[in-house]
């Protein structure tokens, strides 16, 4: 009579921890942010300008930011605009909720994934005192430009701008039309 229990019982609990460990880790959508995730992410991008921007689900003008973002995620390129949320794993679901509602969640995301975010914030920037939103722009030479507050339109623009360029050039350089043939006639 007690195994009838038995089993009930450990399906019940095998359950239980299933549903605590998936609870503490954050969605496949977003990848976790440690202290050497920036330097993995510059050297995947081979080169290639990128926008990294920070953001939390508790700060007002980076919901606007994303909105912005929003309107203009199809300009990007795939891996050209990154987005970092600077809180905890435990708020995973409300940064996958966040991501939806603005469309967002297509897009490379990352969350901070460490208890001490002054470790990231400095691996990141160490000028960086954790004011948001946070952007950084990294060109084809690997210089990054830093912007604190809330972007406007006309710097998404001329970021954009920026990057298409480079695209062009790129596709340029690449293309046999632009080559030169030895060929003789």
């Amino acid at each position: 009579m007690k195994q009838k229990y038995l089993w009930p019982l450990i399906v019940t609990l095998l359950s239980l921890l299933s549903t605590l460990s998936s609870a503490e880790a954050p969605p496949a959508a977003l990848r976790v942010f440690q202290k050497s995730s920036l330097q993995d992410i510059i050297s995947s991008l081979d080169g290639r300008p990128f926008m990294l921007v920070l953001w939390s689900i508790d700060c007002p003008p980076c919901q606007q930011e994303l909105a912005l973002l929003q309107t203009r995620r199809h300009d990007f390129a795939p891996k050209e605009l990154i987005l970092i949320s600077t809180d905890s794993p435990q708020d995973a679901a409300a940064i996958e909720a966040t991501l939806a509602e603005y469309q967002l969640e297509a897009l490379d995301n990352w969350i901070f994934g460490d208890d001490l975010p002054e470790r990231l914030r400095f691996a990141i920037d160490p000028g960086w005192y954790g004011e948001l939103p946070r952007s950084y722009f990294y060109d084809t030479d690997r210089q990054r430009h830093s912007y604190s507050g809330l972007l406007s339109e006309a710097i998404v623009d001329k970021w954009l701008s920026y990057t298409l360029s480079v695209r062009l050039a790129s596709n340029q350089q690449n293309s046999p039309l632009t080559s030169r043939s030895s060929e003789t006639r």
